[in-house]
């Protein structure tokens, strides 16, 4: 029988039922609750992820990055004063966060323990990924006390995309491993800042690709935020199927990692906003597509975008050059933070292994 990928109905987002104006979240201990959810919608939420002083520190840092903007004049907010980042797109900075506080966030235990469940296995390394943050737009506050619009910070509307590419996805995707993304056979050289940022995009089988950002802000439907497709996930094999000889298939490059959803693809107007609280974890399968949604209140919409995969290991003589190169790069990031905080970070076990400093096999 064939496919129309018409026929598919996006799912409606649950939301909060004591808290409506946000999406259903689940408590870090309902493991089951939210893997389900996850499974049928293609994201969740969990919240509480990370405590309100958590929350508080990490703005701070990234206000500490923006300098010599101020956080209380609009008017620098702009290229002018150095504004690091896209508002096109809501991205901060061309470069991973490093911060002390951002990093404390990466390898939090609850941070990783929802990855793990997740994903279902516990050899995991985390991203080093960037902040991302949404201007206000509608009736800020200036430093003098009066208000104004800012439309030049307004980001651009639905460019749903994928992090990978939907025609190189298979049947068998999650059970055999189709491609090692060149990591087998990187150099030094190709250690960029890019390289962390991406890292494990595209399509690399054998386990359950997600991606994720902890909400810095609260994300109501005027504040901008998240923007997907509810249950498009079990749709994706279709859709692909499908639209491998049609015009939309033909738009669509077969070998890029990065893939617009065509602008005239009915998928466009099926998307639905997801609101977080601060403090929340939202999770969502790579298979997804998505986007950021336009802010257009007068609060900014701030986030860390964190994800997890599995590790490479050393003792598989295909990647053993690939871990110690990571390893010497990760090494050099955590050491420059301790030279210049002066704090030692205090690494355990676990972290360690999440920043890819010690094995886990």
């Amino acid at each position: 029988m064939s496919h129309d990928e018409k026929t598919f109905e996006p799912l409606d987002v649950p939301v909060n039922p004591k808290d409506k104006e946000f999406c259903l979240s689940f408590d870090q201990k309902d493991v089951e609750g939210y893997k389900e959810f996850f499974d049928k919608y293609g994201f969740v939420v969990i919240r509480n992820v990370l405590t309100e002083s958590e929350v508080d520190d990490t703005v701070d840092e990234i206000w500490n990055e923006a300098k010599p903007a101020s956080r209380n004049d609009p008017n620098t907010w702009n290229s002018k004063y150095n504004w690091p980042g896209s508002d096109s797109i809501g991205i901060f900075g061309s470069s991973s966060c490093k911060g002390k506080f951002a990093i404390k966030n990466r390898i939090k235990p609850v941070m990783y323990e929802i990855y793990k469940n997740i994903i279902g296995r516990p050899d995991l390394w985390v991203s080093f990924d960037r902040f991302g943050v949404m201007k206000p737009t509608k009736q800020v506050t200036l430093a003098n006390g009066t208000k104004r619009d800012f439309p030049e910070y307004k980001s651009k509307e639905k460019w749903l995309h994928w992090d990978m590419n939907p025609f190189k996805i298979t049947d068998k995707d999650l059970n055999v491993e189709q491609s090692d993304g060149g990591e087998s056979e990187m150099t030094e050289k190709d250690f960029s800042e890019m390289f962390f940022i991406c890292e494990r995009n595209g399509v690399v089988g054998g386990y359950k690709r997600v991606q994720g950002l902890v909400a810095l802000t609260d994300a109501t439907e005027e504040d901008g935020g998240f923007l997907t497709i509810p249950g498009f996930t079990n749709n994706l094999q279709q859709w692909s199927k499908f639209h491998q000889t049609t015009q939309v298939g033909k738009e669509i490059s077969k070998t890029a990692d990065f893939i617009k959803v065509p602008e005239g693809d009915p998928m466009n107007k099926q998307a639905k906003k997801i609101t977080v609280r601060s403090g929340s974890l939202l999770i969502w399968d790579s298979r997804q597509p998505h986007c950021n949604f336009s802010n257009n209140s007068d609060k900014f919409r701030m986030v860390q975008y964190i994800k997890m995969f599995p590790a490479r290991n050393e003792k598989d003589v295909k990647y053993a050059e690939f871990v110690r190169l990571r390893r010497e790069k990760m090494n050099g990031y955590i050491e420059r933070l301790k030279s210049e905080s002066g704090d030692p970070l205090h690494l355990d076990n676990l972290s360690r292994k999440l920043l890819g400093l010690d094995s886990w096999y």
